[in-house]
């Protein structure tokens, strides 16, 4: 069983899907749609945009969120946890 985080995301790297630690990793080119593992696209997505990426999906849209967030943080949840990401599959 996979520890979990205090928002609920597992903590542990995906064993069967390429992932990227965002704060040690550069993204791949052909990224251009991810998620923290086990989050839903749906829910919480972040869509590659000039100079960042832009957090999207039903927890976000609607809510005055930030503009474009640094590769660097995407990883990061509320609690302040860095989690893995990896390509979303909608």
């Amino acid at each position: 069983m996979a520890d979990k985080c205090d928002c609920g995301l597992t903590l542990d790297p995906p064993l069967d899907q390429d992932y990227w630690w965002p704060s040690l990793d550069q993204p791949d080119d052909n990224l251009h749609i991810i998620v923290r593992h086990t989050e839903h696209p749906t829910y919480r997505r972040a869509i590659r945009a000039d100079g960042g990426w832009r957090e999207r999906g039903c927890s976000v849209d609607g809510t005055g969120t930030p503009g474009l967030i640094p590769w660097e943080r995407i990883g990061f949840c509320w609690a302040g946890t860095e989690h893995p990401v990896v390509a979303a599959h909608q």
